[in-house]
């Protein structure tokens, strides 16, 4: 258990300069570094870590929004939609269709193609390849086509957050949730006691891990890395972070469904790590969940090592190569992103993890409160922190036309400085 990692700190604060969208065009140098947005997946040697294992045998939930099954990414891969969705276009009325082709359905679709992708691209351009594309993958729709547009079905005895339960109960290994969910806690603590693990995206304000699940503990809160694991300006920080891995500058198909584009954010890395975790529990089918997760943080950066956690890194960079190169089964039956502290939701005793004597456990929350349904915050476009998602178009960026892009200006402690190459971020996910 992470005893000390996770003591409570004052929030930071920091300011977040949200530029006006200027028109540039992207240099060569910086298609070069980032691959066509592929570079999470070429250079960190997913084609040879394939050779092992492509995650087959695992069942990965992704609970997020809309989703478009037919773009020629995700053709052939293990991708289900669960229908109807969890939303109705006004109160009341019939259940969404999960599967569609309208904008808001990019972002689910996009982080099924970086969990899934075939590497076949629209046109003949190059897709986006998966990192575990030998798993299942369950998507549950719980946002609707538009920001705040999830209303109320006509069935009122199921809600949005009955989605994670549903996810669970239809034999998920893994939970992935690339924004923020309502959910009961109660629900929470039955899939982490039943060996679920649940990976949830930290944000990218640049401050601190908000949001469920992420700020469950538990859970695997993720932050942001570019090419060279370089941390993401809008990388979230402090006592809830996880892990770093992928999520900046990453290929994704674009609202259109028409060509590509270029999005950051912690979806991305959320996903990621969603598909790293399936790779080494398909090696290791016998291992336990906590001891993927203790695998997990004992070879970030590339190395076998103790776990050690700071608070921009959390215990570090997801390595895929090391990871899978690891023997779970040697490892503590312990999940080490669980804090002890008595003011974490749900905490270590509701979990069922052992409390040391002189931990206090006293003022605990119910195990069956849920978070405030939030429609903005699970909005495909949101991801819980209110800035939108940024979409560059690649295939005319690589012929040298201009493109459209939201420059992101943070400031933060122990920060590397923003790019100088022109290459701007911009989203809170992609």
């Amino acid at each position: 258990m992470r005893t000390g990692f996770r003591s409570r700190r004052a929030a930071l604060v920091g300011a977040i300069a949200l530029a006006a969208t200027p028109v540039l065009a992207l240099p060569a140098s910086a298609s070069n570094d980032i691959d066509g947005g592929l570079w999470y997946y070429t250079a960190t040697g997913m084609d040879e870590v394939h050779q092992r294992t492509t995650g087959e045998g695992v069942h990965i939930a992704l609970i997020n929004g809309l989703i478009n099954p037919d773009v020629p990414d995700l053709q052939g891969t293990g991708l289900v939609v669960r229908e109807p969705s969890y939303c109705a276009a006004e109160d009341g009325g019939p259940a969404l269709q999960a599967a569609s082709t309208v904008p808001g359905a990019q972002h689910a679709t996009g982080i099924a193609s970086v969990l899934l992708g075939n590497g076949t691209g629209l046109g003949g351009q190059p897709g986006v390849r998966g990192i575990a594309p030998g798993a299942t993958v369950t998507a549950y729709a719980v946002n609707g086509p538009e920001e705040g547009s999830c209303r109320t079905i006509e069935d009122a005895t199921i809600s949005r957050g009955d989605a994670f339960r549903d996810a669970v109960a239809d034999g998920a290994d893994i939970v992935v949730v690339p924004g923020t969910i309502s959910m009961s806690t109660a629900d929470y603590v039955a899939a982490l006691r039943a060996g679920v693990i649940v990976v949830g995206a930290g944000g990218n304000d640049g401050l601190t891990v908000s949001g469920w699940p992420a700020a469950l503990n538990g859970a695997v809160a993720t932050g942001t890395v570019g090419p060279g694991a370089v941390l993401d300006p809008g990388s979230v920080t402090g006592e809830h972070l996880g892990v770093v891995a992928p999520g900046a500058d990453i290929r994704t198909i674009d609202p259109t469904f028409s060509t590509y584009g270029i999005s950051t954010g912690s979806s991305n890395s959320s996903a990621y790590t969603a598909g790293a975790l399936a790779l080494l529990w398909s090696e290791y089918p016998d291992a336990t969940a906590n001891q993927i997760l203790q695998a997990l943080v004992r070879t970030t950066d590339g190395t076998e090592h103790e776990p050690s956690w700071d608070e921009d890194y959390g215990f570090g960079s997801v390595h895929v190569r090391a990871l899978v190169d690891a023997d779970p089964t040697s490892y503590p039956d312990e999940n080490p992103f669980v804090s002890d502290g008595s003011d974490e939701v749900p905490t270590a005793d509701e979990l069922g993890t052992p409390v040391p004597a002189d931990s206090p456990t006293s003022g605990a929350p119910d195990a069956g409160a849920t978070e405030p349904d939030d429609s903005a915050a699970a909005d495909p476009s949101e991801d819980g922190e209110g800035a939108p998602v940024t979409i560059i178009a690649i295939a005319a960026a690589l012929a040298g036309a201009a493109i459209i892009v939201t420059a992101v200006v943070l400031t933060r402690r122990r920060r590397v400085p923003t790019r100088t190459d022109d290459l701007q971020h911009g989203g809170h996910h992609g």
